[in-house]
């Protein structure tokens, strides 16, 4: 290969990559091939699964409220019921659904409750148990179970006056004394099963009718608000009722008559015991009451009764005129609500469809049930075969299970590509943002120097921003003049055009100096000028002193001025000329020697400027004067 050529490498690594392409391409093909079958036989399999499984159920829904309703019957005809009794039971059922809502199975059980409770009951007796039960059940708030249990307490404590009445008329009246009684008392059916289960028969014994029990329990759960603590009191006044009347040395029962022996009324009872404590107090009374009942009971029922004996009465002619059940399917009705009757109704249909399907669908039932216990006899006659059987079945899962998987990979793998695809088109998309982001920036920061630069061009235009920035460029070259002043000299002297400048600064400069002497001396001879005042006359010459300074500030004037008046009151006398000469002080005088001094050191006299006459003008001439002279050095 190292022989090979660049073209030939190439040439090579082409025909290798053809030569695996095409195998490869094969491989993928078969996988994707064998993906596909496998999705599409898993598919089929599926739907045929789901809908056989979807069949089954709608079936088995379709027909629960049928089976169900033939599972209570089955229930209540273990008890001995006949089908005539079912058959009546099953439309009592139906009827009740459209009434009132609710459940054909739940109300043939509580009919099983009955039967249990209640024996030797007819077909029509049975079914009209269940319906008045299952009435006041909706009247009451209370479920079916509760009712039933309560007609099963009520007909073992009135089963005289059931038998007396017939129990379907007596059942109806139970009904709706009941529906009274809860109205009357807001108590509900779950209280007064409570109050009478505790009960029982005590106070039915001694001649008391269900409608004065009901009123008695209704005003004592008033007052207690429970039903079994207000059948606590008043089975304790029952049972004490004959200890007490010996005691207090009054009659509690009936003397003569039909019912004689019975317990005379309640209210006629406690208005005896009330007048005979009608003076004793409270305590006093308690005690007397617990010691003649021989318990607390029968004191606090007297105790608690009391308040209501003035209603009593009339609520117990209310309820005892009540003969059937119509009160229960007045309040059952109210309560019932559209939707109720209407699910009801669904119901009854459906079992009643149900029930006639079920005739046609349970025979393939049985012969499934045959099946499968066919299938049971295989394993015991042929174990082995069922474990090869077994083990195929196993096998077949298994490789569902494993192509599944495979299907589950290549999603994945798919997926993964779609979501690899993405991201990088996330990644190329925020990489664009970026690089936009970026020449934003960019732009905005060439608008910001552009900004800058038409901020300081508008300085500039401004005769503000001129003015400022020729001060600027003036103190710039005044700085540079003198900073750079011997070299700028040395570079103009020597040359001619330099020379020639330097004639024209002289020329310049004696015009001017004749210029200001002559508006002097005019100045002084209208009398603007003061000629006491000592005057500084500068001459440039072409040999300047490199170490003479030319001063003419207000400190030196002050100074000169001072000097100037001490010689004008010495030659005040003399007939001297208006311009004074200043004598210099010992200090000027050392000044001008040093000036001198320097002055002849320096063999270059053409850079030299001199000062002629300086005037100056202070309050500390010494003080300022030896300022100055430390500025010029």
């Amino acid at each position: 290969m190292s022989a090979l050529s660049k073209l030939e490498k190439l040439m090579y690594s082409i025909g290798v990559v053809d030569k695996a392409s095409a195998p490869v391409n094969k491989i993928m093909a078969k996988i994707n091939q064998l993906s596909s079958q496998t999705a599409g036989a898993q598919d089929q399999m599926m739907r045929g699964f789901m809908g056989a499984a979807a069949g089954g159920l709608a079936l088995s829904r379709s027909l629960a409220p049928a089976i169900d309703h033939v599972a209570a019957l089955g229930e209540v005809q273990s008890l001995g019921v006949m089908q005539s009794g079912l058959d009546l039971l099953t439309k009592t059922s139906f009827e009740f659904g459209a009434q009132f809502g609710g459940n054909s199975a739940e109300f043939v059980r509580s009919a099983y409750n009955i039967q249990s409770a209640i024996s030797g009951l007819s077909d029509t007796d049975l079914s009209s148990f269940t319906n008045a039960s299952n009435i006041l059940a909706k009247a009451t708030k209370a479920d079916a179970s509760t009712i039933t249990s309560y007609m099963g307490t009520m007909y073992g404590a009135f089963k005289e006056n059931a038998n007396k009445m017939g129990k379907a008329n007596w059942v109806e009246q139970i009904t709706g004394q009941t529906a009274k009684a809860v109205q009357l008392y807001k108590t509900t059916g779950a209280e007064m099963n409570a109050a009478f289960s505790t009960l029982g028969g005590k106070a039915t014994d001694k001649g008391v009718d269900s409608a004065e029990q009901m009123a008695v329990l209704g005003q004592l759960q008033l007052m207690t608000g429970s039903g079994s603590k207000s059948t606590t009191q008043y089975a304790g006044f029952v049972d004490g009722l004959f200890k007490a009347q010996e005691a207090l040395g009054l009659s509690f029962y009936k003397e003569s008559g039909e019912n004689k022996g019975d317990m005379l009324p309640t209210k006629v009872i406690i208005d005896k015991i009330n007048e005979l404590f009608a003076g004793a107090g409270a305590g006093q009374k308690a005690h007397d009451l617990n010691k003649a009942f021989g318990s607390k009971m029968g004191a606090d029922f007297v105790t608690n009764m009391t308040p209501g004996l003035v209603s009593l009465e009339q609520e117990i002619k209310v309820i005892r005129n009540i003969s059937d059940a119509t009160e229960a399917i007045n309040m059952a009705k109210i309560i019932a609500s559209p939707w109720d009757r209407l699910s009801g109704t669904f119901n009854a249909a459906a079992t009643a469809m149900g029930q006639r399907l079920l005739p046609v669908v349970e025979p393939f039932v049985e012969i499934l049930s045959a099946t499968f216990m066919g299938v049971v006899g295989l394993t015991e006659k042929f174990p082995v075969l069922s474990s090869a059987l077994a083990t195929l079945v196993v096998g077949a899962v298994g490789l569902m299970t494993v192509m599944g998987l495979v299907n589950v990979m290549m999603g994945l793998y798919r997926y993964t590509m779609i979501a690899t695809g993405i991201a990088t088109s996330a990644i190329t998309v925020l990489t664009k943002i970026h690089s936009v982001g970026l020449l934003a920036y960019r732009g905005a920061v060439m608008a910001a120097q552009a900004a800058t630069w038409l901020f300081n061009a508008a300085l500039m235009a401004n005769p503000i921003g001129l003015v400022i920035a020729g001060v600027t460029l003036l103190i710039a070259g005044v700085i540079a003049l003198v900073y750079y002043w011997n070299d700028i000299v040395s570079a103009f002297k020597d040359t001619a055009w330099g020379q020639a400048l330097s004639g024209m600064f002289d020329n310049v400069t004696a015009k001017f100096n004749a210029f200001i002497d002559g508006a002097k001396s005019i100045l002084e001879w209208l009398g603007l000028l003061d000629g006491t005042e000592a005057e500084l006359k500068a001459r440039v010459t072409t040999a300047i002193p490199d170490n003479a300074i030319a001063i003419n500030t207000p400190l030196m004037q002050g100074y000169m001025q001072q000097q100037l008046t001490a010689q004008q009151e010495k030659n005040k006398n003399s007939n001297a000329s208006s311009a004074y000469k200043v004598e210099k002080s010992p200090f000027a005088q050392q000044l001008s020697g040093s000036i001198s001094h320097n002055s002849n050191a320096n063999t270059d006299q053409s850079k030299r400027v001199y000062i002629d006459n300086v005037t100056m003008k202070s309050d500390d001439i010494a003080n300022d004067f030896e300022k100055l002279m430390e500025l010029a050095g």
